[in-house]
């Protein structure tokens, strides 16, 4: 059997883990058919050769899922005690497969590493707006020089600081 993965408007098509084009399934990869891009219009047509007529399934649509994970798309740059980030970090939601997820009102928090040991205030919350959460004048007042570990001993922490950033509302950081 041949299957053809009729391209979209948006020029996505997926068939199996072969792009948009013709297929032999079931022997493409085993997994089955699948659209992962978000999009309109997509549609599936089965040919044999000797045998007529071809199948075709009516078009459809492919929507994004519940958000699952995190994109930085700007890291924080331009510290300074004491002083915003001179550059804000930026992060977008994406649902399960990667598809961007334009939502508003998604929870992600920011929070301080110091030398790969988490976590520090500043701890800051901001719910997406269409997709993107900000973290303008993000502000380290002070950073630790040591972490008191479980057997009471101080370890020193170095002086890499990085935000983590994760969902709450989700299982994927």
């Amino acid at each position: 059997v041949r299957t053809s993965c009729r391209q979209n408007q948006e020029g996505a098509c997926q068939c199996g883990t072969l792009p948009c084009g013709e297929a032999v399934w079931p022997e493409t990869d085993g997994s089955g058919l699948r659209v992962d891009t978000v999009g309109t219009n997509y549609s599936f047509r089965f040919t044999s050769p000797g045998v007529a007529p071809a199948i075709s399934f009516p078009p459809f649509d492919v929507r994004f899922g519940a958000v699952a994970k995190l994109d930085v798309v700007q890291e924080p740059c331009g510290f300074a005690l004491g002083k915003p980030f001179v550059c804000p970090a930026v992060v977008r939601v994406l649902d399960q497969v990667g598809n961007f997820v334009p939502t508003t009102g998604a929870r992600v928090v920011a929070e301080l590493l110091v030398g790969g040991i988490c976590c520090f205030e500043p701890k800051i919350s901001m719910d997406t707006v269409n997709g993107y959460a900000t973290f303008p004048d993000v502000t380290v007042t002070s950073v630790p020089t040591y972490y008191v570990n479980n057997f009471g001993q101080e370890v020193p922490l170095g002086s890499n600081l990085r935000l983590r950033f994760f969902n709450p509302d989700s299982e994927y950081a």
